[in-house]
């Protein structure tokens, strides 16, 4: 997804992007938990995670939003220097 938005320049949209991510985080671990206990511990761990999953998000956009002009400026600075 990063590599299809790696043209986008707003710290917003790049915002939207993490904190989806962080929303995710759970839902990514659930097919280890779906193969090692089956659909109502893989859901159950799942719904348990949400709290954190929203703390997640919320932290991903909102460091994002800090962090993304100075970081932006490292790497192409990084990347003027590699080429």
């Amino acid at each position: 997804m990063t590599y299809l938005l790696r043209k986008m320049e707003s710290a917003f949209g790049w915002a939207v992007v993490a904190g989806g991510f962080g929303l995710l985080f759970g839902a990514l671990s659930v097919p280890v938990y779906l193969v090692s206990g089956g659909w109502a511990f893989a859901f159950s761990w799942w719904v348990s995670g949400l709290p954190y999953d929203l703390l997640h998000c919320a932290g991903n956009f909102a460091m994002t939003l800090i962090l993304y002009k100075p970081c932006r400026n490292v790497l192409s600075k990084a990347r003027i220097l590699l080429t």
